[in-house]
């Protein structure tokens, strides 16, 4: 089945990435305890499986919700399968069938993009935007200064579709350059199974894809500079995940893992010595965290109940870190690890409903503290009343020590939302709230942090539609939507955090990111607006321009 975005309420399964239910306030919770009984949701039923039946405490189950903020159901498509991204990104499932696929016939699962795309969405991208010409491993890691701030503020270098194709997905495309610096995107569509398809820029704002031998629910991807080899780490949505190396266009499989897995597009990275790092949670909700040469070879770690785990890789000391959120203390909170040093709190979410998962990692040299490196963290923590939060920046000072910046807060008293149902035909309502998504972090190793996050203003009409059958009842339709986004990017300062705004009305809900030898930052992700059914797949650059 499939899904189509409703105006007041929104079904939450396993499959997609979405953007939150327009005109509703606050979006439906992602991963929450299937007892939780928040009164401000009215209508959640737990119908999926994303979690182990063996997790203790609070589960990252996804209920088949309303809108946190709203009480009416107005869609009766809202029960097939989207997910709601701006809450949750939920990747694969336990059974043995395929509940986490779209299963419609109305798109193609072949090649969704063919052999390449031909609009530019901006037309700003050239290939004259982009200055290094290479990315071998002795131009890497870039050191220098990053774009942001007012005397060198971020442009947008290239905006291309990558796929212009709507299609169901999950968690965010993956992304890697290769010697020259040109991107690849690994992404993957999730109807009638897992398909995957690899992308190569090869021109202004022209793609060539094909599509992967291997199932692809999630993925992560690298490229060794020396011969363009990728290495792409998949995740088949039945718990299994596998390394597969791409070369002379030919794929072929490194290994798989005999137990049971997840893992997500920032769960591999490489370093400059041609290290391959990893990280990924079992189906128990154990963290793993290791690295391949000829063959794995992984940590203890000393986390329980994982989910969702990014990491982040220290390429001058050749070592992984990992983040991770768990409820092992019966509500929510995020980790990090890197073995063999313990488990550290970096922030407790305080609640045991998990809305918006969506946490990203970086790590740089040490900065003359007394560490081989420093963690810095980019989350959103809940604030009261559910469906609430804010935009944290996280970075680790000494050990237990971490320093937490509030970067942007969703304020409910601002909120014009549409809890209320219709009195009856010709009841209109307008809505106007924002909403903040933590998206990507990045960093140089001359010590520049950048993170960025998405400003969703949800801004439109809803009018009644009423019927007589089987009983009297009214309930909210679209009319107009007039929602805009910022993409903002942001840096640490002495005494908080700096941001400017470097893109509007795109509308990412995950992303990754890497850098280039000149410190321009590449970027993938699924884009959908509120009004739009299913993602397509984009590829911006931001960096100075100069």
């Amino acid at each position: 089945m499939k899904t189509y975005l409703s105006p007041c309420i929104l079904t939450l399964t396993l499959a997609s990435l979405t953007s939150p239910a327009i005109g509703c306030g606050g979006g439906g919770q992602t991963s929450a305890s299937a007892t939780d009984s928040d009164s401000e949701a009215t209508s959640d039923s737990d119908t999926s499986s994303e979690t182990e039946p063996t997790t203790a405490g609070p589960t990252t189950t996804t209920p088949t919700t309303s809108d946190s903020e709203a009480g009416t159901m107005t869609d009766s498509d809202s029960s097939s399968s989207d997910t709601d991204s701006s809450q949750t990104d939920t990747e694969t499932t336990e059974t043995t069938e395929d509940p986490t696929t779209d299963t419609g016939t109305e798109s193609d699962t072949t090649d969704p993009s063919e052999s390449e795309s031909d609009t530019d969405p901006t037309d700003s991208g050239t290939d004259t935007d982009i200055d290094p010409s290479s990315c071998l491993d002795i131009d890497l890691p870039y050191e220098g200064p990053l774009c942001g701030p007012e005397q060198d503020p971020c442009q947008v270098l290239r905006d291309e579709f990558v796929s212009p194709d709507q299609n169901f997905r999950n968690d965010s495309p993956a992304i890697a350059l290769d010697s020259s610096c040109s991107p690849h995107v690994l992404y993957s569509v999730a109807v009638g199974g897992y398909h995957g398809f690899y992308a190569q820029r090869t021109g202004v704002d022209t793609w060539e894809t094909e599509d992967t031998p291997m199932d692809v629910a999630t993925c992560g991807l690298t490229i060794d500079p020396a011969d363009d080899s990728a290495v792409a780490q998949v995740d088949d949505g039945a718990f299994g995940v596998s390394l597969w190396r791409r070369i002379d266009g030919q794929w072929s499989e490194l290994a798989s893992q005999n137990s049971m897995n997840h893992s997500r597009a920032q769960g591999l990275g490489r370093d400059t010595t041609g290290n391959l790092h990893t990280a990924m949670w079992s189906a128990a909700g154990e963290p793993r965290i290791g690295t391949y040469t000829d063959s794995w070879n992984f940590l203890t770690a000393v986390g329980s109940q994982a989910q969702d785990v990014a990491l982040g890789v220290d390429e001058l000391n050749a070592s992984g870190h990992m983040t991770y959120w768990t409820s092992i203390e019966g509500t929510w909170e995020l980790y990090w690890e890197a073995p063999p040093e313990p488990p550290e709190l970096v922030a407790p979410l305080v609640s045991n409903v998990l809305e918006v998962r969506e946490q990203a990692l970086t790590v740089i040299p040490p900065m003359g503290l007394d560490l081989p490196t420093q963690p810095w963290v980019l989350l959103a923590d809940r604030t009261a009343p559910q469906g609430h939060h804010k935009i944290l920046l996280a970075s680790r000072e000494g050990v237990k020590d971490w320093n937490v910046r509030e970067v942007a807060a969703e304020d409910p008293d601002s909120d014009q939302t549409c809890f209320q149902e219709p009195n009856g035909p010709g009841d209109s309502c307008n809505y106007d709230y924002i909403r903040y998504q933590p998206l990507e972090i990045v960093s140089s190793h001359g010590g520049d942090v950048r993170f960025l996050y998405l400003q969703l203003n949800h801004k439109g009409t809803l009018v009644a539609e009423c019927v007589d059958m089987p009983f009297p009842m009214c309930f909210w339709t679209l009319d107009s939507d007039e929602s805009t986004s910022e993409l903002r990017v942001g840096w640490p300062t002495e005494d908080g955090v700096g941001e400017a705004v470097v893109a509007q009305d795109v509308f990412p809900m995950r992303m990754t990111a890497v850098l280039d030898s000149g410190g321009n930052i590449h970027i993938a992700y699924y884009d959908r607006p509120p009004t739009m059914g299913d993602p397509t797949v984009r590829y911006l650059a931001i960096g100075s321009g100069n």
